[in-house]
């Protein structure tokens, strides 16, 4: 639910959509890593595999999702329609090294995304600037970063 007057999350569904951003995040996050850090045909075949779940639904979720924005979904489609295609050509042999290294900063640089759309849905635009200047800082450095943004300020 979004405030009405600030224009960033709050009630009782901000907690399951950061948990559900969050878990959508590490899921890609690990299987970038999972492409990473594969060294036979099985472990990069099973990292694909993962891949290619994750992505087939984002791409059903862009078909689905009415709160996105038009460029958002067609975004997503076609960068869904993207590494489906090239996971499918592996199988056809047409996979690289600079392929799979591809696919892994994808699911990096998306995983970023969606935690950073909560931070600033969750912080509103003011404090995401602030959180940005200060460092982006993260696990217990951003609880202890939002502990002093809430806290009054005293001259």
């Amino acid at each position: 639910m979004m405030d009405a007057q600030t224009g960033h999350l709050a009630g009782a569904n901000l907690d399951a959509v950061m948990e559900s951003a969050v878990g959508e995040a590490n899921a890609l996050a690990e299987a970038a890593l999972m492409i990473q850090n594969a060294e036979t045909d099985q472990e990069i075949g099973d990292a694909l595999r993962r891949t290619f779940q994750l992505w087939a639904g984002l791409r059903a979720a862009a078909d689905w999702r009415r709160d996105w924005p038009e460029p958002l979904t067609a975004g997503v489609r076609d960068l869904a329609d993207f590494v489906l295609s090239t996971i499918l050509g592996a199988e056809r042999g047409e996979m690289t090294v600079a392929k799979l290294t591809t696919l892994a900063t994808i699911n990096l640089r998306i995983a970023m995304g969606i935690l950073e759309a909560q931070i600033r849905a969750l912080l509103g635009d003011d404090a995401f600037a602030r959180w940005e200047a200060d460092g982006r800082p993260m696990g217990p450095d951003m609880e202890a970063w939002m502990q002093r943004a809430a806290a009054p300020v005293t001259h």
